[in-house]
């Protein structure tokens, strides 16, 4: 009598086969998908930072609170100023604003362009050196801060839109700043808790020349 076991070996090679093929144990996929496929799965914070500023932070500062109103309401009713116009994260932390106002250049410096605002005897500065913190990112609350769970990402956000004032921003606004010039702005600052608004030092995001 034959022997029954090739045949046995031949369906279970054929059978073992035709699993391989329906189940790949790996997938062979070109070196450029592959490198694509690994770059969609990476945070870029650049294209994060672009995107929001160009879709929401600049479209935003057209609903900023004016900045002399500001004033007015921080001498009348700090507390109140503070909770109708700004953001404070955390308990007794700064209260970040963001605002919009017009004046005459009063005084061009190297690190601010200093503005007398229209209608009001006050002054704001216009930083234009390096920046440092959230205040970019934090001051319109326009960020929806449970779409990052992962800090680091939030961070290099922040960092990102601060390169963006740096780079776009306060050059231009070095570059056409002179004394008596008439601008328009809307910029954002931080005010520690208790501190008194004497002289403003904003962060601009948006310059125009009217």
């Amino acid at each position: 009598m034959p022997s029954r076991t090739p045949l046995f070996v031949v369906a279970a090679l054929a059978v073992a086969a035709l699993v391989s093929w329906r189940f790949p144990l790996f997938h062979i996929v070109p070196l450029k998908q592959a490198q694509q496929e690994q770059k969609a799965g990476v945070f870029d914070s650049v294209k994060a930072a672009t995107e929001f500023w160009e879709a929401k932070l600049l479209p935003g500062t057209e609903r900023a609170v004016e900045v002399k109103e500001l004033l007015a309401a921080l001498a009348k009713d700090p507390a109140a100023a503070r909770k109708q116009h700004g953001r404070t994260l955390g308990i007794g932390g700064a209260t970040m604003f963001l605002v919009r106002g017009s004046g005459k250049v009063a005084e061009v410096g190297d690190d601010a362009i200093v503005v007398a605002l229209d209608g009001k005897d006050a002054k704001v500065s216009l930083s234009v050196g390096l920046l440092f913190g959230n205040t970019v990112r934090d001051a319109s609350g326009l960020l929806d801060v449970s779409a990052y769970p992962d800090s680091q990402e939030f961070n290099a956000l922040s960092t990102q839109l601060n390169a963006l004032v740096e780079t776009k921003v306060s050059p231009a606004l070095k570059q056409a700043a002179a004394l008596g010039k008439t601008i328009r702005f809307a910029g954002c600052f931080e005010l520690e808790e208790d501190a008194r608004p004497e002289a403003l030092t904003l962060i601009p995001i948006k310059v125009e020349w009217p």
